[in-house]
């Protein structure tokens, strides 16, 4: 198999696990509390920005954003949900997340590994955890600066002084929910799959 068919298998492969993420109930959206859904979508996502680099990590949240816009037109669950019809919101913070993480672990990888093999996991485990929220802050920032009117109006509308006061609802919860999977996700899947890659190589 040359480079290229490689690539587009990994692609697919990658694509198909984050449209099964997306569209089987409770696998990559989970709501819990009404408002907004547990996101789990983006860990296929950092696995494959720490394989293959921010190229690919871009693809991957390009593939996030696009299919998390089609599920808010198909299927909304969460109240924020149906705001992700727009691209601004549902796909740009996606893609700027993956190249950020992409970038981030191009530059983790390339730590010597025989000498500094703790500080370079410590990192992989940290950097999944503050990327995470990152992406949380990316997606919610945006809504918040392309939607700031209605979505104050429906914060006051159920008994919160702003919609200011929802997001670090949703960062307290939702958020640090998600980093948590992430970070016992992320670093042990990427080392065990890369591990293997070069096995077998």
């Amino acid at each position: 198999m040359n480079n290229k068919v490689r690539s587009l298998t990994i692609d697919a492969m990658m694509l198909a696990i984050i449209a099964l993420m997306t569209f089987v109930p409770n696998l990559g959206y989970i709501t819990l509390f009404g408002v907004a859904s547990n996101t789990l979508i983006h860990i296929p996502v950092l696995i494959g920005a720490y394989l293959f680099g921010w190229k690919k990590g871009g693809i991957y949240g390009f593939f996030f954003g696009i299919l998390s816009l089609c599920k808010a037109l198909q299927s909304p669950s969460g109240l924020l949900d149906a705001y992700f019809i727009n691209p601004l919101i549902s796909v740009l913070p996606r893609v700027a997340f993956g190249l950020l993480a992409g970038f981030f672990f191009e530059i983790v990888k390339k730590i010597d590994a025989q000498n500094l093999k703790a500080f370079k996991i410590t990192l992989l485990y940290v950097g999944t955890f503050v990327l995470t929220i990152i992406h949380s802050i990316l997606t919610l920032g945006t809504l918040y600066l392309l939607e700031f009117q209605a979505l104050n109006e429906m914060a006051v509308s159920n008994n919160y002084a702003s919609f200011w006061i929802v997001i670090l609802g949703i960062l307290a919860t939702n958020g640090l929910i998600e980093a948590g999977i992430a970070t016992v996700i992320v670093p042990n899947a990427g080392l065990v799959i890369e591990k293997a890659t070069l096995k077998n190589a």
